[in-house]
């Protein structure tokens, strides 16, 4: 072996090496963000029976929808690979342009303010 095949020999293997590391860091955070959806659809849904039960019924209708999405999105999260999860996103920014840009900065936007009121 040259050392040209031996340097694209490395390479590979770095480059193998650290798409594991960040699979296993998208995985890790995806779970994280999974469960923390599924946690607040719980909390809505909760609130919705309480509200049932003080006949606030349009209210807690509002609250099992908005639960019910939650809770989709969470699975949908949860059963994406890292590769689907891109080619997912990359699809709907290409729909969609003006609503990804919007979605992106208001996420960006309420990351901002959420670690900085934390930080307090």
């Amino acid at each position: 072996m040259d050392k040209e095949n031996v340097g694209q020999e490395e390479r590979g293997l770095i480059k193998e090496k650290t798409l594991g590391q960040a699979k296993s860091i998208f995985e890790e955070q995806r779970d994280e963000i999974s469960g923390g959806l599924s946690s607040i659809a719980q909390v809505l849904q909760h609130s919705s029976h309480q509200l049932q039960q003080q006949d606030q019924r349009l209210v807690a209708r509002c609250l099992d929808r908005i639960a019910e999405k939650i809770e989709q999105s969470s699975n949908y999260l949860s059963e994406k690979e890292m590769n689907q999860l891109v080619y997912d996103i990359k699809s709907f920014a290409r729909r969609r342009p003006w609503l990804f840009l919007g979605s992106a900065f208001a996420l960006g936007y309420f990351s901002i303010r959420f670690l900085k009121s934390s930080r307090f």
